[in-house]
């Protein structure tokens, strides 16, 4: 399974992150913000990653 790239140039794929159903991009500025969303996910038996936008980019 294939994630959409942010620019075109860096396709993201499920076999990177393979304990995660759920693969999560957003700015930095939202992580804070989207923690807990992260954690319920966690522990309902859906596995999450979240990646930063910046993080992606320093790639």
């Amino acid at each position: 399974q294939s994630y959409a790239p942010i620019d075109g140039t860096l396709p993201l794929r499920k076999e990177q992150h393979p304990m995660s159903d759920l693969l999560i991009i957003a700015p930095t500025l939202w992580r804070e913000a989207l923690q807990p969303f992260v954690r319920y996910k966690n522990d309902t038996a859906m596995p999450a990653t979240l990646l930063t936008i910046e993080e992606i980019e320093q790639r």
